[in-house]
């Protein structure tokens, strides 16, 4: 029947198309003693997909949004116990390029 394995298929009935998920049950000496069907129509989950799509949206907004304040701050942070305040990258290596040809 299911061979002991996870099955799921688009059922197109007469009533609308669905999503069906079949799933076998076991006993304690692991013999399949059954199934479990479950089906849900694709209206359905096509509803639930588009309402969820903008709360994903907006969260990856927000973490993209808050990683890069954090970047930023990091950096100016990492700028100033450095070289104190006002040093973009490009300076800070030109600093370090000329503190190693001082030291050769």
């Amino acid at each position: 029947m299911l061979y002991g394995k996870i099955n799921s298929v688009t059922h197109h009935s007469i009533l609308a198309p669905a999503l069906r998920v079949l799933v076998p049950v076991y006993n304690a000496q692991q013999q399949q003693i059954g199934m479990v069907s479950l089906g849900i129509t694709l209206d359905t989950v096509y509803q639930m997909m588009s309402e969820s799509r903008w709360i994903i949206y907006w969260t990856i907004t927000f973490a993209a949004l808050i990683g890069s304040l954090g970047t930023f701050f990091l950096v100016s942070r990492i700028k100033r116990i450095i070289f104190g305040f006002g040093f973009e990258p490009y300076e800070i290596a030109n600093l370090f390029e000329q503190r190693d040809a001082m030291l050769q």
